[in-house]
């Protein structure tokens, strides 16, 4: 996102409510941003909700933005092929569908999976007012530490999700497949110990 585009995403998420039928700053920055799919945005039970005209707009999805939880210049495209990749890479390293890790001995604060060569973290569903919440949010949702390399996605993996850097599918693969090999390697070590 340029600076000009970043400027205007702070200005609609300090916005209370947007009347995009007003010739308003906000509403040019929201219509610049999302395109004329969404009439109005509204606060409810303290949450922003959007009403949309053709169901999602170009770009990354709205509330994604409005969290403060989008970021990453790369999108990855959401095919079945990779969700069932990394559907198949969570469930062999002890993670449900989400990101949320079985084993205490690893899961982190976020209720994901960590050890010293990757980390997946599940979408926080934090408040700005919980303790800790900016470091959180920060978190891409998969981190692989050797190269630094994240994918962050909104709410379940690979919706409206951004990477980092380019890849492809192959390396991805190639990631998984060294982060599954560390943690089998680090499971066989514990054992070992534990005799």
């Amino acid at each position: 996102m340029t600076e000009e585009e970043i400027r205007m995403v702070k200005m609609v998420r300090e916005s209370d409510v947007i009347d995009l039928t007003e010739d308003t700053e906000v509403a040019h920055a929201f219509r610049t941003i999302w395109g004329r799919y969404v009439e109005t945005l509204v606060p409810r039970n303290g949450e922003r909700m959007a009403t949309t005209e053709k169901g999602k707009g170009p770009g990354p999805e709205i509330m994604h933005v409005l969290s403060g939880t989008y970021c990453g210049d790369f999108p990855i495209e959401r095919t079945e092929e990779i969700e069932a990749m990394f559907q198949g890479f969570l469930k062999s390293i002890g993670c449900d569908s989400y990101g949320h890790c079985k084993d205490e001995d690893c899961r982190n604060d976020r209720g994901g999976y960590e050890d010293d060569t990757f980390a997946v973290n599940p979408y926080y569903w934090g408040f700005e007012t919980d303790e800790g919440y900016e470091e959180k949010v920060k978190r891409p949702n998969f981190l692989y530490k050797p190269t630094g390399f994240e994918i962050r996605w909104y709410k379940y993996p690979f919706r409206d999700s951004y990477a980092n850097r380019s890849f492809t599918l192959g390396e991805f693969k190639d990631i998984l497949d060294r982060c599954r090999q560390k943690k089998q390697e680090r499971q066989a070590k514990q054992a070992k110990q534990e005799r």
